[in-house]
């Protein structure tokens, strides 16, 4: 059997070592392409689960607020009513809980500066607000907790969304009470605007969460 001679093979082995790299790079960008295919959601898929949340919003008061705040669950909500209530409801959770770190921050200010009448009022204002707002989550983390217990094959389906409807209701009432509550204190400070904006933004996701709560109790036939 003959052999190669050595300056043959000192020729030929760049080109051997070329062709395995490329070999291996073009195996590896498939499997690459395919991780990525399987990753990402395809584009339609995306439009649907938007659309949905689109379609449920505009059945609120607040269809904007509603969607720009859903619509980066949409893949988790997909077309379930149920899943887009208790989004709702999450969110209006941590909204409530920003709120109430800007009053208490905010308050802690409007001790110092309450020579005024208004200034007074405005600081016992705040005070009212944060504990109303308190009570707002609370029962707006009751309603989650409830929300999640509450399957459509239950026999106290009917039960559990009453009470979710009730304490959303409520933490509503709330956050109405504490906005009028700030209209006693100064109302042309930056403190004012800043937590007027928060708990008006607490109050209408709780409006839209109520309404999509009512939305897919709806929906549910027993």
């Amino acid at each position: 059997m003959s052999s190669f001679p050595p300056h043959y093979i000192h020729q030929i082995l760049p080109i051997l070592i070329f062709i395995v790299l490329l070999q291996y790079y073009h195996s590896t960008s498939i499997s690459a392409s395919r991780t990525l295919l399987d990753i990402n959601p395809k584009g339609d898929d995306q439009n649907c689960t938007t659309d949905f949340v689109r379609q449920s919003c505009n059945n609120t008061t607040y269809p904007d607020l509603c969607y720009s705040t859903l619509s980066i669950y949409a893949n988790r909500i997909q077309n379930n009513p149920k899943e887009l209530a208790c989004a709702a409801l999450n969110a209006t959770v941590s909204e409530a809980q920003v709120a109430s770190r800007v009053i208490k921050a905010k308050g802690r200010q409007a001790k110092g500066n309450n020579t005024t009448t208004k200034g007074k009022r405005g600081a016992y204002a705040m005070k009212d607000c944060m504990e109303l707002l308190k009570d707002a989550f609370d029962e707006l983390k009751m309603s989650v907790e409830e929300m999640e217990r509450a399957s459509p094959e239950a026999s106290d389906f009917r039960f559990r969304v009453n009470n979710v409807q009730t304490w959303v209701s409520a933490a509503l009432t709330d956050d109405d009470t504490c906005t009028d509550g700030l209209e006693q204190g100064e109302k042309n400070t930056e403190d004012y605007k800043r937590i007027r904006d928060e708990v008006v933004k607490v109050a209408h996701l709780t409006s839209v969460a109520l309404a999509l709560i009512n939305n897919y109790a709806a929906t549910v036939n027993l």
